[in-house]
């Protein structure tokens, strides 16, 4: 009996995280792209990270974009630009882009 226990709740936990292992994936390929597309568009190396958060409001998606250097021109027209290429490429809708540097 004991052994069935400890087999359900191992079926149940494995339930629970399943559907957040494939959302991980799919934003982990969503970062891929967003750095390809940076790097495309803008001509900016970059390194893209993600940080979901989940609580009691639901999922909570952050992204922060480091660039590799100091850009040239206007930071507030470049956050603009990497924010718009950040939010079309994650499936998942994305509460806030920090962008460094």
């Amino acid at each position: 009996m004991r052994r069935l226990g400890r087999s359900l709740s191992t079926a149940v936990l494995l339930a629970l995280l399943m559907p957040s292992c494939a959302d991980f994936t799919a934003d982990l390929q969503d970062a891929k792209k967003s750095q390809a597309d940076i790097k495309g568009e803008l001509g900016l190396d970059a390194q893209v990270d993600f940080r979901t958060l989940t609580g009691t409001k639901g999922k909570l998606l952050f992204v922060s974009v480091h660039l590799k250097g100091p850009p040239a021109g206007d930071v507030a027209v470049l956050k603009g630009k990497v924010s718009d290429i950040v939010t079309r490429d994650f499936h998942t809708h994305v509460d806030g882009v920090a962008l460094t540097f």
